[in-house]
């Protein structure tokens, strides 16, 4: 009846006044200067900030909403025929996201007082009304002043407030129709997270840390801590979703697969379309091609993020929970559950020393991609071609900024920002601006796909490296902003500006690493940044790895001297690179930093400075020379007389001498460790370097004037 209808409007109208719109201003006050953030005097001038505009565009919205409220009460509903103009938007809530240090949060104090008006320092006064409302976000309240706490309500957010499964629960609504996931697909998807992801989460909780974690005092862990399994679930679904895209993404299926003629007048085939039915039908062994995808992913997610020292324990437990799994996966026994890809068309794991892909054998003259660096290669081209933003971290020397540059950065457009103390925000902020928005008004000038849209590619290099101010860091916080709201608020005109057009990827050295200045030159990324990225540690290689490693590049430089000048060039390069890294981990382990000595810090990039330091010299000019010039040498023969070729390989073992020298003994001070030093250099040079006199008096032995 009319009645009715007359009180369902009335309750309508009521029920849109208790609830009504909420505008959220999102602001990072630590990603800005205090200035910037509420203004000051610049040439006698006053200069707004951000503040003040957010503040000043909640009371002029308050102040059309109300004039249109009271215009209207003037006026019959049934009989207005004005267009409704007002304001959309009846609350604001300004939500400051960060730690809550004095030096913005002590000019907000009038806020939160009952006059509830912001006093600026030009002598105005904005006042804020009852429909806006101030949240602090933050996770502890240790910078913060009682001042400011005294005049807020606390609430704090427990790990009861957000789990795990709610993420997989909402990629799940959407997943059947982005991919061809069939019913029975999800199923196996349910029971292996069913099966694995509680037990692993309490593992890695009690037995397991992350590597920017490990070896931190309890406080700094405890200030960093996440939901357990929330950034290992997060990073697994991203992970997924990319190889999904790669291989079943429903909107490209369709032209990869050969459907049956008799099939063209189903609905996937009108439409052009896969559907999951017509995958099964075509992949038989696509139930195994799922399990594969989840195995690969779930190793990398909960094991790729954690340090050395775990990587083995992990590897373990993971091999034998999914194989004890409802869905059971069997892995190979052999090595650790890293060593192994997915392969496409067999769905069955595969070393990576056997994947069939010649383009990754050598990228470039100086960079070799060996199996223990291909799989980062492909987890970094998997991820950046999904537009997911990926976190390095490992040893210094372990080759994270290489890898990035040969392999991902010369090949799409990309930016590189080395972090460091004399990086302000407002450099880093219109550096990624510019590029950012250049990039996206290309793909507006282009007719091209949300897939095909290309995005500029910022390379982060040393995030720990970033200037800390007070307790925060503000470039980090920059980048936080970006890839939690996709943008931030413009400096200068104050407007928010969407950086859709631009992807990360970073590299960090671990913080308790000796040598990497804790605290001082290199700090510990905050946990609300991290969990961000898609963390990978690049693990440490194997001593037959690091071996293989940098005598390629020293055999190669050895054949290209003349012919009868140098002989046996594999055998030659071996001693020299098996010499180097053992002498390597003596002056490691002898040599170690102290409060008189923090200059003793040896890493892998010493090793690789003797490597470079020796193709420096050219052989064909380093042949003329030395038939020109005798070096000055004391070599003893009980051959007689004296060939080339052990002339011009002792001049190369001298080199190597002098390189060692260069790279390691020249930060030694004392003339003990100089004495000890000398002595390991004479001993390896004996061992790997000069023949022992046989029965026939063949061979030789040299001894090289210090």
């Amino acid at each position: 009846s009319a009645v009715d209808i007359d009180e369902l409007a009335e309750n309508s109208l009521q029920n849109l006044a208790d609830y009504p719109k909420i505008d959220v201003a999102h602001l990072f006050p630590c990603a800005m200067t205090p200035s910037e953030f509420l203004g000051t005097f610049k040439n006698g001038m006053w200069i707004g900030g951000i503040l003040e505009k957010i503040v000043r565009d909640s009371y002029l919205i308050w102040y059309s909403t109300k004039t249109v409220a009271e215009n209207k009460k003037t006026q019959d509903r049934k009989n207005a025929k004005i267009q409704d103009d007002s304001p959309s938007v009846l609350q604001r809530w300004l939500v400051f996201d960060g730690d809550l240090d004095p030096s913005w949060t002590e000019g907000m104090k009038t806020l939160l007082d009952d006059t509830k008006y912001l006093s600026l320092g030009s002598g105005e006064q904005i006042y804020l009304q009852g429909t806006t409302s101030l949240i602090f976000e933050t996770c502890d309240l240790k910078t913060a002043s009682p001042s400011i706490v005294s005049r807020c309500s606390v609430v704090h957010c427990g790990p009861s407030t957000m789990s795990w499964s709610a993420l997989y629960f909402h990629w799940k609504q959407n997943a059947s129709t982005l991919w061809q996931l069939s019913p029975v697909g999800v199923t196996i998807l349910d029971d292996l997270i069913s099966d694995i992801f509680p037990s692993t989460v309490k593992f890695l909780t009690s037995e397991c840390c992350t590597a920017l974690l490990t070896d931190l005092d309890q406080a700094t862990v405890t200030a960093n801590h996440v939901i357990p399994g929330l950034t290992e679930v997060s990073a697994f679904l991203h992970m997924l979703s990319a190889m999904l895209d790669k291989f079943s993404r429903r909107a490209h299926a369709g032209k990869n697969m050969k459907i049956r003629k008799d099939n063209s007048s189903s609905a996937g085939a009108d439409s052009g379309l896969a559907t999951s039915s017509q995958m099964e039908s075509v992949k038989a062994d696509w139930g195994e091609t799922i399990k594969g995808m989840f195995a690969f992913c779930y190793i990398w997610a909960f094991g790729g993020h954690l340090h050395d020292r775990f990587k083995e324990h992990f590897s373990k437990f993971a091999h034998d929970t999914l194989y004890r799994s409802r869905q059971s996966v069997r892995l190979p026994i052999s090595g650790l559950v890293f060593d192994y890809y997915l392969d496409e068309n067999t769905a069955g794991f595969v070393r990576w020393s056997d994947r069939q892909n010649q383009g990754h054998a050598k990228l470039t003259g100086d960079f070799i991609v060996i199996p223990e660096v291909d799989r980062y290669v492909y987890l970094l081209e998997m991820l950046t071609s999904a537009h997911r933003p990926v976190l390095l971290n490992g040893a210094p020397g372990v080759g994270k900024t290489s890898l990035v540059k040969h392999t991902v950065l010369s090949k799409q457009p990309s930016t590189t920002v080395t972090m460091s103390p004399g990086l302000t925000t407002s450099i880093l902020q219109n550096l990624l601006v510019s590029h950012g928005l250049a990039t996206q008004n290309t793909n507006h000038a282009t007719t091209s796909t949300p897939l095909t849209k290309q995005k500029h590619l910022f390379f982060i290099d040393d995030l720990s490296m970033a200037s800390v101010v007070g307790g925060y860091n503000p470039n980090l916080e920059l980048i936080r902003s970006i890839l939690t709201f996709g943008g931030i608020y413009d400096r200068q005109w104050k407007p928010f500006q969407m950086i859709k057009s631009a992807s990360f990827i970073a590299a960090a050295t671990f913080p308790s690493m000796p040598g990497s200045g804790l605290g001082s030159s290199s700090h510990v990324i905050s946990s609300r940044l991290s969990r961000q990225f898609i963390s990978l540690t690049v693990f440490s290689q194997s001593d037959d790895t690091l071996q293989n490693l940098y005598s390629r590049p020293l055999q190669t430089w050895l054949e290209e001297f003349p012919v009868h000048t140098v002989e046996h060039h594999c055998e030659f390069a071996k001693a020299m690179s098996q010499a180097l890294l053992e002498l390597y981990q003596l002056v490691k382990t002898r040599l170690l930093p102290c409060p008189s000595l923090p200059h003793y810090i040896f890493s892998l990039h010493d090793v690789s400075r003797v490597v470079q330091g020796m193709l420096l010299m050219t052989p064909r000019s380093a042949a003329r020379n030395f038939t020109a010039k005798k070096k000055e040498v004391y070599v003893s023969y009980s051959k007689v007389g004296q060939n080339n070729v052990n002339s011009m390989m002792t001049v190369i073992v001298q080199l190597w001498c002098h390189e060692v020298s260069r790279c390691f003994a020249d930060r030694i001070i004392s003339t003990d460790d100089k004495n000890w030093f000398n002595q390991m250099v004479q001993n390896s040079v004996l061992k790997y370097f000069c023949c022992p006199h046989d029965e026939t008096g063949q061979g030789f032995s040299c001894s090289l004037k210090d």
